[in-house]
């Protein structure tokens, strides 16, 4: 049997209230174990709820 790796990524726009920045979670699996989590504040603040997905989903790819 061959393992497969799966990610899934998900953002929430203005997460936080006082900053007003997003904040973003991914988690990767390797079959179906989970071999990977993080969750975070980003750097910026965004305009665009799509432009929050679109950081999510990059950093996820990246990692």
């Amino acid at each position: 049997e061959q393992l497969q790796r799966h990610a899934f990524s998900d953002s929430y726009w203005v997460g936080c209230q006082t900053t007003r920045r997003s904040t973003t979670s991914s988690v990767m699996f390797l079959g179906t174990n989970p071999i990977s989590w993080t969750a975070k504040k980003q750097p910026i603040v965004a305009r665009y709820t799509t432009e929050v997905e679109y950081r999510s989903m990059a950093s996820t790819a990246a990692e």
